[in-house]
């Protein structure tokens, strides 16, 4: 537990050395560009240099943050799996989803997020620090130009929303009608109909990937 808990301050001065780095990589280029203006190539060439510095700085420990982190969720992944299958074992019935897809989702969607919200918080407070330094008139650009990605899910919400279901329907009715013909392969032969399941297979196939294809286009969009 203590190894865990200094794994994670440890992590946590990473990010901050990595956020700090970035910040300072859009100051030290603002830097290159008024030395080059100016004629300065002496002052280019020191600013460059500092430059070369955060940029290593800022990519080891960005690379040795997550090099722990995903040590620390591998070791998550590996507890909750070896209960999951006591668990089942001792149940004597089991949902297959949970040894894989549910399982992507917890390692991506629970284990991963905690890090991935402080990374970015971190790296946002240091943005903003740079932009204050600027000029705090840019910070007001910045918040309005950072909020429009955030209006577009609020208008897009219930479409996206619609499509999902569709697309979770259609591949409901994708993967029965597969799998309750695959398990009857020998009377489809039987009855000599392989080519009206397979035109219905290839019906429903489209159908599925056509919905996905929407949903897509929309969260892209």
């Amino acid at each position: 537990m203590k190894k865990r808990i200094f794994t994670n301050i440890f992590i946590f001065i990473l990010f901050v050395i990595s956020a700090y780095s970035l910040s300072k990589i859009g100051l030290l280029m603002g830097d290159v560009i008024n030395f080059l203006s100016k004629n300065n190539w002496e002052g280019a060439f020191e600013s460059i240099k500092y430059l070369a510095y955060m940029v290593l700085l800022g990519f080891i420990s960005n690379l040795i943050a997550f090099r722990l982190i995903f040590s620390i969720c591998r070791d998550k992944m590996l507890f909750l799996k070896n209960k999951l299958i006591k668990l089942d074992l001792h149940q004597g019935s089991y949902n297959s989803a949970n040894y894989s897809t549910n399982l992507e989702t917890v390692y991506s969607g629970k284990f991963l997020t905690v890090y991935n919200i402080l990374n970015l918080v971190l790296t946002m407070f240091f943005a903003i620090l740079a932009l204050v330094r600027i000029d705090f008139r840019a910070l007001i650009i910045a918040i309005i130009a950072s909020s429009l990605p955030l209006i577009a899910p609020a208008i897009t919400k219930k479409r996206i929303k619609e499509h999902t279901n569709n697309l979770i329907k259609q591949t409901e009715l994708f993967q029965k009608f597969t799998f309750e013909h695959l398990e009857i392969n020998d009377e489809i032969k039987r009855y000599n109909v392989v080519s009206k399941v397979f035109d219905k297979y290839r019906e429903l196939n489209y159908i599925q990937e056509s919905a996905r294809l929407r949903q897509k286009n929309l969260i892209n969009f």
